[in-house]
């Protein structure tokens, strides 16, 4: 016997197509099953197959495991979800998102195939949601990555990473001994689409936006510094470019990090990890069960 619970995704599914998500069962299949009562709904055996299920229904296979579809096995560290968000641990070298180059394997399509074979979403209907990022990390970032199941999950964890009230917080590796054990740089930032490339000053001009990061020192000496850097606003690029703006370029990082530094070390990939994602402690309305709750990535940073 297997029991699932609807979740928020699933709800107003039609019970036919939840059992087709789990296993494969043609018209004829579906007839057998249901003159063998072989599924319950809330503990009752429904007339039909044709009846939509809500969230937190019950429902039961009393059938044989070979029957069922196996579950699509992320090729990433799952480092928690629930019916509402997952948070995964992304590797080096995958983006989080489709690209000309990346055909299905990022970060995104790979958990959505995850769903789909988890029976929580299902693309032909239209009223499903559609998985979504809730941020975006560099395709030579590693570290943690936050997906919405659902449409209000989505526009709650926006808002409370707009309002600064999520935290995170990455590792790396930077040039030189730092001035200060810890502090906040506040500068301006500007990005060329075009190029893909940020760039920074100190005063305000046309078009820039504020830019915030928090650094503490955790291990230094006169060559490079690891850092805990708290990304307090979220640009593309900023900590690799803000870094590289005060003289501190990030280790391995080809596009604003120092070519000698580098090599030196041998490093062509940027040593940064998104290593920790914290919930606040107010405003979570239905995700209240996160509160003041932190989530730790499991990649470590190399010299």
């Amino acid at each position: 016997m297997k029991k699932y619970i609807i979740n928020k995704s699933q709800n107003g599914l039609r019970l036919e197509n939840f059992i087709r998500s789990k296993i494969d069962a043609n018209q004829a299949f579906l007839s057998i099953m249901l003159r063998k009562k072989i599924v319950k709904v809330n503990g009752v055996h429904p007339k039909d197959y044709k009846i939509i299920l809500n969230e937190h229904d019950e429902v039961y296979f009393y059938l044989d495991d070979k029957y069922f579809k196996n579950e699509f096995k992320l090729p990433f560290d799952c480092i928690y979800e629930d019916e509402n968000i997952i948070i995964i641990d992304k590797p080096k070298n995958m983006p989080v998102h489709s690209t000309q180059s990346s055909n299905h394997n990022n970060v995104l399509d790979l958990v959505i195939k995850y769903f789909i074979s988890k029976g929580e979403y299902n693309p032909s209907i239209s009223t499903s949601f559609k998985p979504a990022l809730n941020f975006r990390i560099d395709t030579n970032t590693s570290g943690l990555v936050l997906i919405s199941k659902n449409k209000e999950t989505l526009e709650l964890i926006n808002s409370l990473i707009m309002n600064k009230k999520i935290s995170k917080h990455y590792l790396t590796i930077v040039k030189g001994k730092m001035e200060n054990k810890e502090g906040i740089y506040k500068d301006y930032y500007i990005l060329n689409q075009d190029k893909s490339i940020a760039a920074i000053t100190k005063e305000k001009v046309s078009n820039s936006k504020e830019v915030i990061t928090g650094y503490k020192v955790i291990e230094q000496n006169s060559d490079y510094s690891i850092l805990d850097v708290d990304l307090i606003t979220g640009r593309t690029h900023q900590i690799r470019s803000h870094m590289a703006f005060h003289n501190h370029p990030i280790l391995g990082d080809t596009k604003y990090g120092d070519k000698e530094f580098n090599k030196k070390y041998n490093k062509s990939s940027q040593e940064l990890i998104s290593y920790r994602l914290s919930f606040p402690d107010n405003d979570l309305k239905h995700l209240e069960y996160l509160r003041n709750k932190s989530f730790t990535s499991n990649f470590t940073i190399k010299i």
